[in-house]
């Protein structure tokens, strides 16, 4: 699994956990160090999962645009 991966499970968890976005930056950010994934992105990840995404997986949009394309 790789670190990025392994960064946005521990961002789904603290949304589960009901941490604020700012509480899971600072935690991932003590956790990963130098190798912590930018604020913008950990935010964007935040907002994703408040709007209901439950994946962790980069893929999901290209799957959904995948599976409208059959649909055609």
């Amino acid at each position: 699994m790789t670190e990025k991966v392994e960064q946005r499970i521990c961002i789904k968890f603290c949304f589960k956990l009901e941490k604020t976005c700012a509480e899971t930056i600072e935690m991932l950010q003590k956790a990963f160090g130098d190798e912590c994934m930018g604020k913008t992105q950990i935010k964007e990840w935040y907002k994703q999962f408040k709007n209901g995404r439950t994946s962790v997986s980069k893929s999901e949009q290209n799957q959904v645009n995948v599976d409208c394309f059959f649909r055609l």
